[in-house]
């Protein structure tokens, strides 16, 4: 199970104070709920804080700051499908388009006819004495152009990490300041169109990086969600996370790829319903992995 609350409170009436909490006893070892899907948690039944960010306006832009907060928390994204395996969440560029992170600070601006620009700044070592932006911290960068329109929209996204291999302890003297940093980048392109004569969405992405010895990877992912009665049915299918090589080169790292159905059922103004299932064929030693469940979620 996971059990998320968001608490969110205005000083102004155009900022927002959100405490995020949550729990959950979903286990995190591979090819397990915690790892596959988008709502698991591994908190082991304890209540812990998964977010803390304060957004407001500023010259223009909104900006965001926060702990355990993503470095594209205020962006915009043309992908405009559900999922529940969270390696197609995002349409398959998260690396670039949901820029994750840590201790972050996260800005955005719309400069008229649809476009929207976002840039981004994290570290995940805040809460260790290897600091955020130094020669030891992990950070991120990236930036996100956006065009949004009522039928279709694109999003382009450029991103970085840098990392170090430091080791905690008495060992942590073997790095030495002046060591290069391990620095792997990516670039994603989403879109997503809705006929005007008809009210299926089709999302998709496909997503290309840089990482450990200039290995290339790529990731995609494909979605449609299409009403059906009161609620939306959604269908999303890709790789399971990035791989080695190029689309089109099968002598490259062999591709798993996973597929995932939804229905967001809406039970009345506040609370929503989702029933799911999931498969991901080969994933463990060839044997395929897959589940079924139901999320809850109700806001007032």
């Amino acid at each position: 199970y996971q059990v998320e609350i968001s608490l969110d409170t205005s000083f102004t009436g155009e900022d927002n104070l959100n405490i995020g909490i949550e729990s959950g006893n979903a286990p995190e070892s591979a090819n397990t709920p915690g790892v596959i899907l988008d709502w698991g948690v591994a908190n082991g039944d304890a209540l812990k804080v998964s977010e803390i960010s304060y957004t407001f306006p500023l010259a223009g832009w909104t900006v965001a700051v926060g702990s355990q907060m993503d470095a594209s928390a205020t962006w915009s994204s043309a992908c405009a499908v559900s999922n529940i395996v969270d390696a197609l969440g995002d349409c398959g560029a998260g690396n670039s388009t949901a820029l994750e992170g840590d201790v972050s600070i996260s800005a955005a601006t719309s400069f008229g006819d649809g476009f929207e620009l976002g840039v981004g700044l994290s570290s995940n070592d805040g809460s260790t004495t290897q600091g955020i932006f130094t020669s030891e911290s992990d950070d991120y960068y990236g930036i996100s152009l956006s065009y949004l329109k009522d039928t279709y929209g694109f999003t382009i996204a450029y991103s970085g990490t840098t990392s170090t291999d430091i080791t905690a302890g008495a060992s942590a003297t073997a790095y030495d300041v002046g060591d290069p940093k391990t620095e792997k980048t990516y670039l994603g392109f989403v879109g997503s169109y809705t006929p005007e004569s008809f009210p299926l969405t089709l999302s998709g992405g496909y997503e290309i990086g840089t990482v450990e010895n200039d290995d290339d990877t790529y990731q995609y992912s494909l979605g449609a969600s299409y009403p059906i009665g009161e609620g939306t049915l959604s269908v999303t299918g890709g790789t399971n996370g990035s791989f080695v090589g190029s689309a089109s080169d099968m002598s490259d790292e062999e591709e798993v790829r996973a597929y995932d159905v939804s229905y967001s059922y809406p039970i009345n103004d506040s609370t929503t319903i989702v029933p799911f299932a999931y498969t991901i064929p080969g994933a463990d030693d060839d044997a395929d992995v897959k589940g079924f469940g139901t999320s809850v979620s109700f806001s007032f």
